[in-house]
């Protein structure tokens, strides 16, 4: 980095920013974050930059940023009288001009984005402009943020890196530098999750876009092959069994199971608020088959008072009768003290995450995990029910196996020629596969004419066993 002019400094804040100033500025931050760089107190100078960086997550658009700020400044420059305010081009971007005690103006630029917001500016009497105006516009050029909006002053939140995923190279995120972290993509069934775990002493993080188990709902065809309330099955050797539990809605579920879940982990800790959070569930991308989504927060205490946070989205999936259910989970803890700090360090986290493109294609085109996950039919499983009867025990694992691809909408397809098999959606009747790729088909027609498909045969995991 270049050295300032002659007559410049920069000047670095542990609070995690730095800029240039002529030499002889103040620069202060006030207790609500708001940063001022002057000649004298920002109360009373005639002239001055200020800004205030902040998570962006709770702004709908920056004419909302603006409104929050110019609250905070009151304390700092005193009251400012808006004389007019308009949107910069699009709702990401606004413009404030008003009047400060001692005959001041004051200009704001808002701005809103993935990762944050920042609000930055300038005051001068009309005298000082004139004179000071090239050196607070450089000013104002040189502010650069160097760790999370609202981590001021904190040695131990470390600036924050960008990481990619580790096994498939999925995403990647913004993490603290100096944390331990794990980013991974997780597959229990056969949706991918997206699990970020970061620790660092007594602060620590974890987000799960599925967290396991996976619930399916309690019908009277679940009853009848012997799966009621709360028991668990393997469903075709997941990784974890699905457990069958009637729909619980995101605050029933930090109740009964988040709660039962930190006290496996930190005995004596106990629930102390739910807050409805609708704005988290209105924002879940809906589909077809979603019935239900509720999201809710959740504030727990250790008995040594470290304070947990555990926000929940809980998403309901139905389909001709059959339901199953999901969980996305955010969960952070740090001392009483520091618990705000965590917040804007997990909400500048998910802000940052971006999903590779190219994972992404891949990803919706050899497994359709939206609607493969719930593309079964009563019939189906009415099917493997009436199986578990005719067969018992001597067939006891081809009939787990197929219930289990039936409740997940699978299919297992092999070709006849190599011995090689996939598991796929169990959504068409017919399965080509072209370079490594399997494409399903309805009619006994391959997708294209191009004699490089090669049909796959389905298995018949419910034949008779023994030759």
């Amino acid at each position: 980095m270049a050295a300032p002019p002659s007559g410049w400094t920069r000047y670095a804040d542990p609070a995690g920013f730095s800029l240039e100033c002529p030499q002889g500025w103040k620069v202060a931050v006030s207790p609500q974050g708001v940063i001022t760089a002057c000649s004298g107190e920002p109360s009373a100078a005639s002239s001055g930059v200020v800004f205030w960086p902040s998570e962006g997550g709770g702004f709908r658009s920056a004419e909302d940023l603006v409104d929050a700020v110019v609250a905070l400044l009151e304390p700092v420059l005193g009251g400012v009288s808006q004389a007019a305010r308009r949107q910069a081009g699009t709702s990401d971007a606004a413009v404030l001009v008003g009047t400060l005690p001692g005959g001041r103006r004051v200009v704001l630029v808002a701005a809103t984005g993935a990762e944050g917001a920042l609000v930055s500016g300038l005051w001068a009497t009309p005298e000082a402009y004139a004179s000071q105006r090239a050196r607070m516009l450089r000013s104002l050029a040189s502010f650069r943020l160097t760790l999370a909006p609202g981590l001021q002053g904190r040695s131990a939140w470390a600036s924050l890196v960008r990481i990619r995923e580790s096994r498939e190279g999925a995403f990647t995120i913004k993490v603290p530098e100096g944390w331990q972290v794990e980013a991974v993509v997780e597959r229990p069934y056969i949706d991918a999750s997206f699990v970020i775990r970061a620790t660092h002493g007594q602060r620590g993080v974890y987000i799960s876009t599925l967290h396991p188990p996976l619930y399916a709902v309690p019908n009277q065809l679940l009853l009848w092959a012997g799966f009621g309330e709360g028991s668990r099955y393997n469903p075709g050797g997941a990784p974890i069994a699905l457990e069958v539990r009637s729909y619980r809605t995101a605050a029933r579920y930090l109740e009964e199971f988040a709660l039962a879940e930190l006290q496996r982990t930190w005995p004596g800790t106990r629930l102390t608020g739910i807050q409805e959070r609708p704005d988290l569930a209105a924002a879940v991308v809906p589909d077809p088959f979603t019935a239900q989504v509720t999201a809710a927060e959740g504030s727990f205490t250790e008995p040594g008072g470290r304070v947990h946070r555990y926000a929940v989205i809980t998403r309901l999936l139905s389909f001709q009768g059959t339901g199953l259910w999901q969980v996305a989970v955010t969960h952070f803890w740090a001392p009483a003290s520091e618990i705000g700090l965590m917040e804007s360090l997990v909400r500048t986290m998910e802000a940052s995450l971006e999903v590779d493109p190219g994972w992404a294609e891949r990803e919706a085109e050899q497994v359709r995990i939206r609607t493969g996950i719930i593309g079964q039919t009563g019939r189906e499983i009415a099917d493997i029910i009436s199986s578990t009867f005719r067969y018992q025990s001597e067939v006891h694992d081809r009939v787990s196996h197929a219930w289990s691809h039936a409740i997940l909408g699978t299919v297992d397809v092999y070709d006849p020629e190599t011995g090689e098999s996939w598991t796929v959606p169990s959504d068409s009747r017919h399965y080509w596969e072209r370079a490594g790729v399997i494409f399903g088909t309805e009619t006994a027609d391959p997708p294209a004419p191009d004699p490089a498909f090669r049909e796959l045969l389905i298995e018949d995991w419910m034949r008779p066993a023994g030759p």
